[in-house]
């Protein structure tokens, strides 16, 4: 890009491609070259890829930018990108106080931060299961918690063995084999579903309540809506609610949940 010869239209195409004068001229005068902010159509034909710059520097994801032109043919949509990202960084051009490659690295570093936690998100609501699995693995293993460790169950020091089931997907019994808790996780984040996903962890706090009483009950979730906090509240059958993503990108969120685990509730 910094060996760019592309020359830049009269001002009638440069609205035909969506590019306001205020945008164009502001670039100029801050002394940033054009083709830094604005996506040349001829640059774009030959580095399709570069594409993915613009739209990162325009903050508008890829998921976001296939449904906008979503239909089109391969050369339509091609022009329609590029009109649609001239309008959205023409925009931001505008009501920034000055414009330069810091600030566009800035926007750039901000949108692909936004497009990595969306991927752990979307990592993580396929196998949340296996998440939340490694992070107690890790957590017992730094706080040495764990006497033995296999695939799928953590001996702690107290005799207390945690094991992956189905149902609950997470359980820890005594050395008598009585059941102390349950964790059942769910990373979908559809709210549609939410009420039915909580109906089926119920079924499974309520089995554990019948096997103990005393049996303590987590539900660890994505989509919490309020008609699930307002059911959670009436039955009764959940004894703490966590917040999955939480526990996924905030250190000591994760931190406090699992020392409430292993601490107050598992007595290790």
């Amino acid at each position: 890009m910094n060996n760019c010869k592309c020359d830049w239209p009269d001002q009638s195409t440069r609205a035909e491609w969506g590019i306001s004068d205020k945008a164009f001229e502001k670039v100029m005068q801050d002394g940033t070259p054009p083709h830094f902010v604005f996506v040349h159509p001829h640059l774009v034909g030959e580095r399709r890829d570069l594409l993915d710059y613009y739209r990162a520097l325009a903050c508008l994801s890829q998921k976001g930018l296939s449904q906008l032109t979503r239909g089109l043919q391969q050369q339509e949509r091609q022009l329609y990108e590029v009109k649609i990202l001239h309008q959205l960084l023409s925009a931001l051009v505008e009501q920034t106080f000055t414009f330069s490659e810091q600030v566009a690295r800035s926007f750039i570093m901000a949108q692909l931060g936004s497009e990595i936690q969306g991927s752990w998100v979307n990592e993580i609501g396929q196998r949340a299961a296996d998440k939340v699995w490694s992070m107690i693995r890790e957590f017992v293993q730094a706080q040495n918690y764990v006497l033995k460790t296999t695939k799928q169950s953590l001996a702690l020091p107290n005799g207390i063995t945690l094991t992956r089931k189905s149902e609950p997907d997470i359980e820890a019994r005594d050395s008598s084999n009585i059941l102390l808790a349950a964790i059942e996780i769910n990373g979908s984040l559809d709210p549609a579903g939410a009420q039915t996903r909580y109906g089926e962890a119920k079924k499974s706090f309520e089995k554990a309540r019948q096997e103990n009483p005393r049996c303590i009950t987590n539900y660890i979730v994505s989509c919490l809506t309020g008609s699930v906090k307002n059911l959670i509240a009436k039955d009764g059958q959940v004894s703490y609610v966590w917040d999955l993503l939480e526990l996924g990108l905030d250190e000591q969120y994760r931190t406090d949940k699992l020392k409430e685990l292993f601490v107050h509730i598992l007595r290790v």
